[in-house]
């Protein structure tokens, strides 16, 4: 076991394992904070989350520390796909497996996840799937374009659009959404109810110090002197908090916008279209044997 690894290393992939059995999935960054808080790193430094990720990805290529690749989510690399099928038999299969009605059409409001940071998309992926939400990376800044996206689309919907807000307790991530964000959704007149539910005030108490950093590494950030006037000298990042938690707490505010009654009726409907569907494969499949015979 671990041939040509120190005992230090094995004892960092063995708690990552266990951490991981318990938050998955997510990033490298939600482990080392966990691995932190056991006091099996002693910081959060560059060093120790690089030796982390090379630690385990080399458990995950080793077959004898039996990590599951799932749990651990990258999505920093998007891959571009070309569709391709064997046939139009195979693409059609396809659409009914991958088939699912939007239920949001039927309901009175919608919602989205906007994030300060990519890094927690594969984190929330579970949740947005399983509730058919979009999930908006502003990548450190908003983007004049997509805002002005978002608010059009609720120029003719009319629907409320209701915005869930993620982001660091830093300079940045809380001008973002405090300042920013709020000024260009006024602009833009769209129909969008804004709200922060991490990083809160709240998350910080409970994160406590030890997951801190000292708002002085931001001083370069041109919201730094705004960021410590009103909200003080320490920072803390989105990763620190517990994946299960700020996957509870998205669920949590999806779960409160919907109107159950139209999202049961929806499911129904999906339901019926499904054995729809594989009636007319089954009558494709007869059909294309026919015409190759």
């Amino acid at each position: 076991m671990g041939r040509g690894k120190a005992l230090k290393s094995l004892e960092l992939i063995a708690a990552a394992r266990r951490i991981l059995e318990e938050i998955q999935p997510c990033g490298v960054r939600a482990v080392c904070y966990r691995l932190f808080v056991a006091k099996l790193i002693n910081s959060m430094a560059k060093n120790n989350t690089n030796n982390v990720s090379r630690l385990l990805t080399d458990a995950r290529d080793d077959p004898q520390y039996e990590f599951d690749w799932d749990w651990i989510v990258d999505a920093t690399r998007p891959k571009r796909r070309v569709s391709q099928w064997r046939d139009f038999g195979a693409l059609m299969r396809a659409a009914q497996l991958q088939y699912r009605r939007s239920y949001w059409q039927d309901q009175p409001e919608l919602c989205a996840v906007w994030s300060e940071k990519n890094t927690v998309e594969g984190t929330l992926a579970p949740v947005l799937d399983q509730y058919g939400v979009d999930f908006l990376p502003l990548k450190g800044n908003s983007s004049t374009t997509i805002v002005r996206e978002e608010s059009a689309f609720t120029w003719e919907d009319e629907r409320t659009l209701n915005v869930f807000y993620l982001g660091d307790y830093d300079p940045r991530g809380m001008s973002m959404s405090e300042r920013d964000l709020p000024r260009r959704l006024t602009k833009y007149q769209g129909n969008i109810n804004f709200r922060r539910i991490a990083l809160t005030e709240a998350d910080t108490r409970q994160l406590g110090r030890a997951l801190s950093f000292p708002a002085s590494d931001k001083q370069t950030d041109t919201c730094y002197p705004w960021f410590v006037a009103n909200y003080g000298d320490w920072c803390w990042e989105l990763d620190a908090l517990n994946p299960n938690v700020l996957r509870a707490r998205v669920e949590e505010a999806i779960r409160s916008v919907i109107d159950w009654d139209a999202w049961n009726r929806a499911m129904r409907v999906e339901a019926a279209e499904r054995v729809t569907g594989e009636e007319f494969l089954k009558g494709w499949n007869q059909f294309a044997k026919r015409r190759i015979t």
